[in-house]
């Protein structure tokens, strides 16, 4: 009875429903139809660890549902949304799932993800400055996740150079220092650079006085290096080797010409370099007015006075003034060029041809600056440093000039040389040929041995003479003896 109640209210309760719908026009019902879900290619995917982060690009679909991801080993690298961190090197399997959505189904798609070593990533290292001096600077690298050791280099070691993680300053300037990290672990090796500028004092120098020298009159010039407050050693160089060369602080002339010389003092203490330069120039032979004659006596020679005398030295001046009579009021006609004599320092020579002639002896004086001679006619004397080269007769005049200093002006000075015949030798000729004075060694008479066959036959003539001298004696002995004997009887 109960159990057929039940079945007429469910009837009812059917029928109801179909009214329903058959109300609402919904009598036909359409079952719904699942669509194919395409997904497209899913490529490996490949970041060193250097890089940190990686965003995911899903493959292309036609489905409209969202991505996930998921690593298979969170040690080497995580996933959060679309972003790969990486935390070591090694791989990973990455699993990417686009979820259902409407007609469309779920779909999973696998690939590869790597993490390769990579170079760490660096903190700063900022530009420094160094003072010249003895206290080096330490050197700090900059920050890395890498615990690779660390190397530091100078691109001028002339400037700086380094020694571990210590700078020392060796001259002003600029140098570029490179901090090199080497690869280990997960990490390559990695290299940043900064910028070192060293200060120094710059030296106060003194003066490098210019040059002018004739090549017939000096063979060598030793150069004296400019006052300085630095105590850095000085070296020199040529700037055209055809004109002079320069070995150690020796300047020497190769032909005329003109050439700078470079004085370079080096970095000393809390000194930097500096250098300063000069002009050389070196003139060939003078051409002499002077027309040497023979002395008519050796002790009152006669020259002729040149009509001029030209005389090129640095900072000296030269003046022409017509030669006068002070005990008339003509003017010579004749001018002659005169050469300041003032101060007198040197006396003047007598130089007897063949000889040997004394060294140019320098004078005493307040300055420090370096002597330098020219000869007026280097034919008939020429110079050497302070040697004196005698090579015809005639007179000359030498011009001595002391560079100025920067306490002391320059001072020049001139003196003559005569070049008389040798004594007693009767020429007239105003060119003689060198004569070398060389001491003849004096020959041993050589000692000859007699045979001593002959020696013992003079020995034996000598005895026999000495005998018959004894015999005659003996001889007139007897004699005498013999008279007396008879005159007694």
């Amino acid at each position: 009875m109960f159990v057929s109640s039940n079945r007429k209210i469910i009837r009812a309760i059917i029928s109801t429903l179909l009214a329903l719908v058959t109300c609402a026009g919904l009598s036909e019902l359409t079952p719904a139809r699942a669509v194919t879900t395409t997904v497209g290619v899913f490529s490996p995917i490949t970041f060193s660890i250097s890089q940190k982060t990686y965003t995911i690009t899903p493959p292309s679909t036609n489905s409209p549902g969202s991505w996930s991801y998921t690593s298979s080993n969170t040690a080497v690298a995580t996933i959060s949304g679309n972003v790969i961190t990486a935390l070591s090197i090694g791989n990973i399997q990455l699993t990417a799932t686009v979820a259902a959505s409407g007609e469309y189904a779920s779909v999973t798609r696998l690939t590869t993800v790597s993490i390769t070593p990579g170079a760490p990533p660096l903190g700063t290292f900022p530009n420094q400055t160094l003072t010249l001096g003895p206290t080096p600077l330490t050197l700090v690298p900059p920050t890395s996740p890498s615990n690779g050791s660390w190397t530091f280099t100078s691109s001028d070691p002339k400037v700086a150079n380094v020694v571990g993680n210590k700078v020392y300053a060796n001259d002003a300037g600029t140098t570029t220092i490179t901090a090199n990290q080497t690869p280990l672990g997960s990490y390559l090796s990695a290299s940043t650079t900064m910028t070192l500028t060293v200060k120094g004092v710059a030296p106060t120098l003194g003066t490098f006085s210019s040059v002018t020298i004739s090549k017939d009159s000096i063979g060598s010039i030793v150069l004296t290096a400019p006052t300085s407050n630095s105590p850095g050693t000085w070296s020199y160089s040529s700037s055209d080797a055809s004109v002079a060369t320069v070995n150690g602080n020796v300047l020497n002339l190769v032909s005329p010409g003109k050439s700078t010389i470079t004085a370079k003092q080096t970095a000393s203490g809390i000194y930097q370099s500096t250098s300063t330069n000069m002009t050389l120039t070196v003139v060939g032979s003078q051409t002499a007015t002077t027309t040497p004659t023979t002395p008519t006596s050796p002790t009152t020679p006669t020259t002729t006075t040149p009509t001029t005398s030209t005389t090129t030295s640095t900072n000296a001046t030269s003046s022409t003034t017509p030669a006068t009579n002070s005990t008339s009021t003509t003017t010579s006609t004749t001018p002659t060029t005169q050469t300041p004599t003032t101060p007198k320092l040197f006396t003047d020579l007598l130089i007897y041809f063949g000889t040997i002639a004394p060294d140019i002896k320098l004078p005493k004086t307040t300055s420090t600056g370096q002597w330098t001679f020219i000869s007026s006619n280097p034919q008939i004397v020429s110079l050497n440093g302070v040697t004196i080269e005698p090579k015809a007769l005639g007179k000359v005049t030498i011009t001595a000039t002391q560079a100025a200093t920067p306490s002391t002006p320059q001072v020049q000075s001139t003196f003559n040389i005569d070049v008389l015949p040798p004594k007693n030798s009767g020429t007239d000729s105003t060119t003689i040929a060198p004569v070398v004075t060389v001491k003849k060694p004096v020959a041993k008479k050589p000692v000859i041995k007699k045979p001593a066959v002959k020696k013992k036959v003079a020995k034996k003539k000598a005895t026999k003479k000495l005998y018959a001298i004894k015999k005659n004696v003996n001889s007139k002995k007897s004699t005498k003896k013999n008279a007396t004997t008879n005159k007694k009887q």
